[in-house]
């Protein structure tokens, strides 16, 4: 299943074959989302976009989520980049994270939040978790069929 913003040029995503490929439509949909945030300041000001982006990793450990972000990050085009920063980029958070990232969340105004790979689904939040969450943009989900090993 896919779920990606289209750009006006593309009809119809096409699955990615690679793991770059799913980066760069990833990264692609990131510059239409976050591209046009205002310019603000890590904790202050005011609150910018916040977006959700899922690229499965069959090896979860820390240096795998380590190297996607890093990916990611790097495969964004400068001039979003230079526009978006500070971005406040929340790596694989668990659900026994989500009081921290609540709370970062309440304090940060910076122009874009980025929650990579989120550890939880929606019924797994209470009520108030989920309302905290409601306000972001789910705007890249790759999720394969299967994996092949």
């Amino acid at each position: 299943m896919l779920h990606s913003q289209l750009t006006q040029s593309q009809s119809t995503p096409e699955p990615p074959t690679t793991r770059e490929s799913a980066i760069k439509q990833a990264t692609d949909n990131l510059r239409n989302a976050i591209g046009k945030s205002s310019r603000g300041k890590g904790f202050v000001g005011k609150t910018g976009k916040r977006v959700q982006v899922d690229i499965p990793l069959l090896d979860e450990t820390s240096k795998a989520v380590v190297e996607l972000c890093r990916d990611l990050l790097k495969s964004m085009p400068r001039d979003i980049a230079k526009q978006v920063l500070p971005i406040l980029l929340l790596a694989a958070p668990k659900l026994d994270q989500i009081e921290e990232v609540q709370d970062l969340l309440q304090r940060c105004r910076g122009p874009a939040v980025i929650i990579l790979n989120a550890g939880w689904t929606p019924d797994q939040l209470s009520p108030p978790q989920r309302n905290a969450l409601q306000a972001f943009q789910q705007i890249y989900a790759f999720v394969p069929l299967g994996f092949k090993v």
